[in-house]
């Protein structure tokens, strides 16, 4: 199963910009700026931190 990730550089109103990644896929990571909340299907997740996993 993929994971599908999108980034947006906000400090805010992230869940309006996971609407699209649930309502395609279900589930997925969002890269923001600074927020982590992992407590919905659609986890955000500060950028910087998605950049050390990959890397």
């Amino acid at each position: 199963m993929t994971t599908p990730i999108e980034s947006k550089w906000i400090d805010s109103g992230w869940r309006a910009e996971a609407r699209s990644i649930k309502a395609k896929y279900g589930h997925g990571i969002l890269a923001t700026k600074s927020i982590l909340d992992l407590d919905h299907p659609v986890k955000a997740v500060p950028a910087p931190m998605v950049a050390s996993l990959l890397g």
